[in-house]
């Protein structure tokens, strides 16, 4: 078992990006807010204003998709049904997934 994590960099995506997981068969996730880093360091630390910058390129939206998936082929499916449909992710300028995996399971 596999515990996938994406972040979102772009809120035009997330139902693209929900669909092809449940094509795939993943529908047991969770999905969170969540603010990108440089700007909490931008806005609330004087220290990083240079920051400032890159959020004018980035953007503040962030949403973090987390769920179990039963292996990396299905992770390489989400890829692929979202590259059928014109998705080009994960990239710099929408976000990334990410995999870990589990060695115990307590559902």
């Amino acid at each position: 078992m596999q515990y996938m994590v994406i972040h979102l960099r772009n809120e035009r995506y997330l139902e693209d990006i929900l669909l092809a997981m449940a094509a795939c068969g993943v529908t047991d996730a969770a999905v969170s807010d969540a603010v990108n880093m440089q700007f909490i360091l931008a806005t609330d630390m004087p220290i990083f204003a240079g920051f400032r910058v890159g959020l004018q390129e980035r953007g503040t939206y962030m949403k973090i998709i987390a769920a179990p998936v039963t292996d990396e082929d299905t992770v390489r499916a989400i890829v692929d049904t979202l590259a059928d449909n014109g998705v080009n992710f994960p990239s710099p300028e929408l976000g990334g997934i990410y995999t870990f995996p589990v060695y115990v399971s307590f559902e």
